[in-house]
């Protein structure tokens, strides 16, 4: 996409705004990472009560994946002590027509920016609703290069969010041979912190 074109343009200056003032968000005692000392934790939640999530989300309007978000970016917030943070997030980056039925990695990474509720006074549901409507706006953007960011804004992202949301809906591994599922291991981290959520199937 050519960098003078009026939507290029635009989006430059959406990211200019969104990013000012803000910064990268590293986890505590996280700045010296051995790359290839890849260490792994999971945590499952056991919703007993019909779809809490599901729910709550459908009533703010909200996406699953801007409720995580939110949860993380809010605890981030408290353990740091920062006010506006930054990390990174993806999206399918399948925005452009014709790419919906390709097989591909289209995957796109853009920033995600968050201030602390504190700081705007907000309840949980008002920081999810704006998180919510920062996703629409970035991801149809998303063809703006992260590289862009880091470039005029010096910001390096150190932790990456990933929602999973949807991944196995309709798939049923168990009933359907000709579908397998093979897990890939990476060999190189690709930031310091990784972090996946998505519904447990088991």
């Amino acid at each position: 996409r050519s960098r003078k074109s009026e939507r290029y343009q635009e989006a430059q200056e959406y990211f200019d705004k969104l990013l000012e003032g803000t910064e990268a968000v590293s986890y505590p005692h996280s700045a010296h990472i051995d790359n290839t000392d890849k260490k792994s934790a999971s945590l499952t939640l056991e919703i007993t009560e019909g779809e809490t999530i599901r729910n709550a989300c459908r009533s703010m309007g909200i996406t699953e994946n801007a409720y995580f978000q939110t949860v993380l970016t809010q605890v981030l917030h408290r353990i740091t002590r920062e006010e506006s943070i930054m990390l990174a997030t993806i999206t399918s980056g399948r925005q452009l027509s014709g790419l919906e039925r390709m097989v591909g990695m289209f995957v796109k990474t853009i920033p995600l920016v968050s201030v602390s509720q504190a700081r705007n006074n907000q309840t949980f549901a008002e920081a999810a609703k704006a998180m919510h409507r920062q996703g629409i706006e970035s991801v149809s953007r998303d063809f703006y290069p992260l590289t862009e960011v880091v470039e005029l804004h010096g910001l390096k992202p150190q932790i990456l969010y990933a929602y999973q949301g949807g991944l196995y809906d309709g798939v049923n591994l168990d009933e359907d041979d000709s579908v397998s599922d093979m897990p890939l291991t990476l060999d190189t981290q690709k930031l310091p912190i990784e972090l996946t959520v998505f519904p447990n199937r088991t």
